[in-house]
């Protein structure tokens, strides 16, 4: 979300709302993957790997690699919920 970061310091009346906010959700597992990678120390190779374990019902992390990929999908999720409200004071003037 670095870009976004870059766009948020911009009049959010000038930005295309739809476009920032697609943007934003596209980039959204990328910045998940690349966090958790970083915390838990994994290889992206390594992040897909585990992710596809799970389907089968088996677990292939540990109870705090998994504590810490909840840790990871809240925060990054409470980084584009504040990418957004900058949005609330547009919607509040119509």
């Amino acid at each position: 979300m670095q870009n976004n970061q870059l766009k948020s310091k911009t009049n959010p009346t000038a930005i295309n709302v739809l476009n920032d906010f697609h943007a934003t959700m596209t980039h959204l597992p990328i910045v998940l993957r690349d966090r958790i990678c970083e915390e838990c120390n994994w290889s992206v190779p390594t992040y897909y790997r585990k992710c596809r374990a799970g389907v089968r019902g088996e677990k292939a992390y540990s109870k705090a690699e998994e504590q810490m990929i909840i840790k990871v999908y809240i925060e990054t999720l409470k980084g584009a919920f504040d990418h957004a409200e900058k949005y609330k004071n547009i919607q509040s003037s119509n």
